[in-house]
Order: structure tokens, then C-alpha cells, then sequence
């Protein structure tokens, strides 16, 4: 972790895990002679959080990210007997984090005036040894994020935004709708001066439908959606 050289960092932390990813599947994918297995990269909490004093770093967790699950969304390693995880620790206590110095992270002054709080927040290694036998010995691995803190482990789910942006387009398509179709029933009933009952009927009758039909196709995606976190 050092701010001050980014091109080290982005070498060490990103292209070190892709490289060694690559490596590892090309050895252990079964149409190629290995036995298959699981591969688990190491990002951390700032893998999914942005990170106002360790920006590169948390570029480089981000990265190795969504490298491993973009791995494992790809069917030719599956069909090779590959799984891939992604391992996302918080504060760890280890020997870096106990020698930062100037240049490791911006407002490193401040953060260190915190060091108490941020002491109650710090885990053992062990903590993240046993992440990791639970990640490892899941019946399905494949695609799974861990985030592991001193208090909890938390399965990561980032698509989970994906179902909110359908959730969201699907009802402004559905108040659309409806706004046009009250928009033409005033427009007859003022234009033509005469409210024609069988119409009004027809189009509340078209008004019902549609917003079913996006009510179930809302449930539907939801659905799909879900069962592939």
C-alpha cells in the first residue's frame, strides 16, 4: 500500500492477482491435464467502498474485484471444473498497517490520531483464515464475495442495484402510461363534449391490464435476477 507510488501498487496488487489467476487456471483446468479446483483472489472491504485516502489502493481491490467474478461468469471455465471467489477483509492487523508512514495514504496524520478507534475495529489474522475455510468449503463457490470484519461475514451481492434500476424504470414506464391514457379520456371527453361510457370503459379496462402485465413482468425479473446473486 503506497499512495505516493501508484504504478508499484497497480503492478503488486492487480496485475500480481491477474497474472497469477491466469496462471493457476492454466494449470489446474482439467481439458489440460489438472484436477480443477477453487481459486480465491484476496481484495478487501475497499473492493466495494470508495476510499478517500488509499484511492489507488482501493482501485486495485476494486479491480481484483470484479476481475475474479467477471472469471467466474465465464462458462469455459466452469465446463474445466474452475470456481472463483473473491475474499474481502477489513482492517487486518499485520505489519503493514502497523508501519504506515508518509506517502502509504493521504491524511495519514488524521488517521493516525484515530489509531484507538480504528484499534477497535482491527482483526486477527485468524479472523481471515476462517473467512476463508468458509468461503472454500461452500457447496457452491463460485461467484461468491465474503466480506469478513471483526464483527460479521457478509456475502457481497453488487447486483442487488440491478433490480432497483428495473424496479425504477418499470414504474416511471407504468406512471407514463397511465398519464397518457387519463390525458386521452379529458382530451375526448372535452373535445367531443360527450363522454362516451363504452370508451371510458375500454380504457380503464387497457389502463388494468398493462399495469398487471408490468407488475408481473417487475416480479419476474426480480425473480431472475435474485437467483443469480
Amino acid at each position: 500500500m503506497c499512495e505516493a507510488k501508484p504504478k508499484a501498487t497497480v503492478e503488486v496488487n492487480l496485475l500480481g492477482c491477474i497474472y497469477g489467476t491466469e496462471i493457476a487456471t492454466k494449470h489446474m483446468r482439467t481439458d489440460k491435464g489438472g484436477k480443477g479446483g477453487r481459486i480465491i483472489n484476496m481484495s478487501s472491504v475497499a473492493g466495494t467502498q470508495d476510499m478517500a485516502p488509499i484511492p489507488t489502493y482501493s482501485a486495485t481491490k476494486q479491480g481484483i474485484r470484479s476481475f475474479t467474478i467477471s472469471y467466474s461468469m465465464q462458462s469455459q471455465f466452469q465446463q474445466v471444473g474452475i470456481e472463483y471467489a473473491v475474499l474481502l477483509p477489513g482492517n487486518v492487523t499485520t505489519g503493514l498497517n502497523r508501519s504506515l508512514k508518509s506517502g502509504d495514504m493521504f491524511f495519514l496524520e488524521h488517521i493516525m490520531a484515530m489509531r484507538d478507534k480504528l484499534g477497535v475495529l482491527t482483526m486477527g489474522l485468524e479472523r481471515v483464515v476462517e473467512a476463508f475455510l468458509k468461503l472454500v468449503t461452500l457447496e457452491k463457490m463460485n461467484g461468491a464475495m465474503l466480506e469478513v470484519t471483526k464483527d460479521k461475514f457478509s456475502f457481497v451481492k453488487m447486483e442487488k442495484a440491478e433490480i432497483a434500476v428495473v424496479v425504477v424504470v418499470v414504474v416511471v414506464v407504468v406512471v407514463v402510461v397511465v398519464v397518457v391514457v387519463v390525458v386521452v379520456v379529458v382530451v375526448v371527453v372535452v373535445v367531443v363534449k360527450v363522454v362516451v361510457v363504452e370508451l371510458v370503459v375500454v380504457i380503464v379496462v387497457v389502463v388494468v391490464v398493462v399495469v398487471v402485465v408490468v407488475v408481473v413482468v417487475v416480479v419476474v425479473v426480480v425473480v431472475v435476477v435474485s437467483s443469480k446473486l
